[in-house]
């Protein structure tokens, strides 16, 4: 049997776990948090963990040894045979030294290698970096994250390139867009900051067009990051975002922009790859290996060619239909059926 721990309350990291989770047809013991905020995969055990900080502390003195011991009992009655973390949580760390002390097998799924500006945390990083060094086989989305991993940390161990699937929020559209006669951008996601925020409102700030109705930039601020905004086209949602409300901003808006100084992939582009809305996109980190030539339109993490992206999308009708229909046949390369039969075969060949 495989364990996997899927523990966390929210975020695109548990969506992801949840979508590989329900459609691996192995043997296998889920775990989820009683207090997750997103769909979750079918489980054999939900328990408490936190939804503040100082629950965090004090759940963890309690939590973490029944993990510990449980898990020991059953390793030691030869239960599981792998465990696959499909992203890393502080309560996983028992459960990575319990079976590397067992000699069985490790598979991990890493999103963000090295942490982002501005999430930046001496702590997580060194037990991410304990993680991945302990790993059997690891699972990176995209060849920008395994090359940045082996740079910084002289990774050297077996290793594989599956990329994130769909994200498709409950009643989100996913038909071909037509060229609108006005134009409402969207920003969503956790605002940070390495997520360019800034340069996209100093770049919409510059925009005097007709067809140019708005900015609105959705998501809960974190890390102490704050925005400056005095435009009154630009609407700012400093908040969590629910499913339906994720699906009404994707539906009623034209484009979706993702300015970010750095980025290893983004889960954001997943939702905009669903929704078949037109991207733009700057060319940095792993983003340039998510989507190909000709399905988004590129740009610079600068002010100007932000600009000149949302200018040039503005006046050409044929660009803006081509790339959503670029997006929407890119639909079926990232089903998660394909992806969770190709974890399969990475969690098989570990064992």
């Amino acid at each position: 049997m495989v364990l996997i721990p899927s523990i966390r309350r929210r975020g695109g990291s548990v969506i992801y776990a949840t979508e590989i989770i329900d459609r691996l047809a192995i043997p296998k013991e889920v775990w989820v948090s009683k207090y997750c905020l997103e769909k979750i995969p079918k489980h054999q055990w939900m328990f408490k963990t936190y939804t503040n900080k100082w629950q965090f502390a004090w759940r963890s003195v309690i939590q973490i040894p029944r993990i510990f011991f449980y898990v020991r009992k059953r390793l030691k009655q030869h239960q599981y045979y792998a465990l696959y973390l499909p992203y890393l949580h502080f309560w996983h760390w028992p459960l990575i030294f319990l079976f590397k002390r067992f000699k069985k097998k490790i598979i991990l799924t890493i999103h963000d290698g090295i942490l982002h500006k501005g999430d930046e945390n001496w702590l997580e990083q060194r037990l991410n970096n304990y993680a991945i060094q302990q790993a059997n086989q690891v699972i990176f989305l995209s060849e920008f994250v395994l090359q940045n991993v082996k740079q910084s940390i002289g990774f050297s161990g077996k290793s594989s390139v599956i990329p994130h699937g769909l994200i498709i929020p409950k009643g989100l559209k996913n038909n071909t867009r037509v060229f609108p006669e006005k134009f409402r951008f969207l920003f969503f996601g956790r605002m940070n900051t390495y997520k360019g925020i800034p340069l996209l409102i100093q770049a919409v700030d510059q925009i005097n067009h007709p067809a140019f109705e708005g900015l609105t930039i959705a998501g809960k601020t974190w890390n102490k990051f704050t925005i400056t905004n005095t435009n009154s086209k630009i609407h700012v949602m400093d908040r969590w975002i629910s499913e339906e409300e994720i699906s009404q901003l994707f539906n009623t808006h034209e484009v979706l922009v993702l300015p970010y100084e750095e980025a290893t992939q983004s889960g954001v582009a997943s939702i905009g790859i669903a929704a078949a809305i037109p991207i733009i996109c700057t060319e940095v980190g792993g983003l340039k290996q998510q989507f190909e030539e000709g399905e988004v339109l590129f740009c610079k993490p600068n002010v100007e060619s932000i600009k000149k992206a949302i200018l040039d999308i503005l006046d050409d009708p044929r660009q803006y239909e081509k790339l959503s229909e670029k997006l929407f046949n890119k639909q079926a390369l990232l089903s998660w059926e394909k992806i969770s039969d190709q974890v399969k075969k990475e969690i098989y060949s570990s064992v």
